[in-house]
C-alpha cells in the first residue's frame, strides 16, 4: 500500500493500481493475507497475499464466464463440484440453472468464507443457498477418493503460489478426471494471457496430458492484469467446440437472474483464440 493507492504484487515487471477510499480489512490466516478495501473505480474489493481477486463491479465477468460455460454445454448438469472460490461468485452463478441438484464447495481457507460473508455479501450469499454444501479442507485431499461424482468440476482457485500449488499437479487432475461421470467437464482459471504465458503454457500440457479434449477459451476483466484472463476447458468425451447452439440458447433462457456478460454469442465467440494462444497449446 502507498499512500491512498493499491498496487498488485504478483508481477514484480508489472504492475496495477486502484485508487483507495478506504481499507476494510487487513488480516492473516493459516493459509494467507487477506485484505478488504473500497475502491473509488470498482467498490469493494478482496485481496490475497497482493493479488486482486474480485470487485464488486468487474467480479460478474470472471464468474459467469467459468460458470455458464460447462453448465450451458453440458447435455444434462446435475452435480457441480467448485474447489476454491470462497467468496461464494462461482455458486452464486451455478445455482441460476434450474437443473442443478447440487453444488460442493470446497474451499482450504474458512476465514475468507467468513469475511466475504461480511465484505462482499454480493457474493457470498449464494453459500447459504439449500443447494449448496460448503466443505473447509483441501481440495486436492477431499477429490483423492472420488469417483464418477460430478457432472462438471471448476476449479477457482488462485495462482500456483501458497496453498493452490497442490491445484496445479498431473496427479490432481487424474483425480479429478475420475471424480467426473462420462460426460464430465473440467474449467479451471488459468491466468494472464500475456504475464503468465509459461505458467498457462505448463498448466495446459498437464491437463492435455489426461483428458481427451483440451482447449483454452477467454474473457476481458478489467481489474486482472495482463491482456485476455484465460480458463482452460477440458472433458473425456465432448469436444468444447462442437457447440449444440440450441442447448446453449435454451439453458441460457431457462437460467434464473441476469447475466452481465455471458450470452449464446459470447459462448461460442470466447473460443476463438488468436495465434499466439493457439501456438501455445499442443495438439
Amino acid at each position: 500500500m502507498k499512500k491512498d493507492w493499491f498496487y498488485e504484487t504478483a508481477y514484480p515487471e508489472t504492475t496495477i493500481g486502484l485508487k483507495i477510499k478506504e481499507k476494510l480489512y487487513t488480516g492473516k490466516s493459516k493459509f494467507q493475507k487477506i485484505e478488504f478495501m473500497d475502491t473509488d473505480s470498482f467498490g469493494r474489493m478482496l485481496v490475497l497475499d497482493g493479488v486482486v481477486q474480485a470487485t464488486v463491479r468487474d467480479e460478474f465477468i470472471y464468474h459467469e464466464m467459468i460458470a455458464h460455460v460447462p453448465l450451458c454445454a453440458h447435455p444434462d448438469p446435475r452435480q457441480v463440484l467448485i474447489i476454491g472460490g470462497g467468496d461464494g461468485g462461482v455458486v452464486r452463478e451455478v445455482i441460476k440453472h434450474p437443473n442443478i441438484a447440487k453444488v460442493t464447495l470446497v474451499e482450504i481457507d474458512s476465514k475468507v468464507i467468513e469475511l466475504c460473508k461480511k465484505y462482499l455479501p454480493e457474493t457470498a450469499q449464494a453459500l447459504d443457498d439449500p443447494k449448496v454444501e460448503v466443505r473447509c479442507e483441501d481440495g486436492a485431499k477431499f477429490i483423492a477418493d472420488k469417483t464418477a461424482v460430478y457432472d462438471v468440476v471448476i476449479v477457482d482457485s488462485s495462482d500456483p503460489v501458497g496453498p493452490s500449488t497442490v491445484l496445479f499437479a498431473e496427479e490432481f487432475y487424474r483425480c479429478l478426471s475420475n471424480s467426473l461421470k462420462k460426460d464430465g467437464m473440467l474449467i479451471r482459471q488459468s491466468g494472464s494471457s500475456f504475464l503468465l504465458q509459461e505458467p498457462l503454457k505448463q498448466v495446459y500440457q498437464t491437463i492435455h496430458k489426461v483428458f481427451q479434449y483440451t482447449t483454452l477459451y477467454t474473457a476481458a476483466i478489467p481489474t486482472y492484469i495482463g491482456g485476455f484472463f484465460t480458463f482452460v476447458y477440458a472433458s473425456q468425451s465432448i469436444a468444447p467446440t462442437r457447440f449444440d447452439s440450441s442447448l446453449i440458447a435454451e439453458r441460457y433462457a431457462r437460467m434464473s437472474g441476469k447475466t452481465g456478460y455471458y450470452n449464446p454469442a459470447m459462448h461460442q465467440a470466447s473460443f476463438a483464440l488468436p495465434n499466439y494462444l493457439e501456438e501455445l497449446m499442443p495438439r
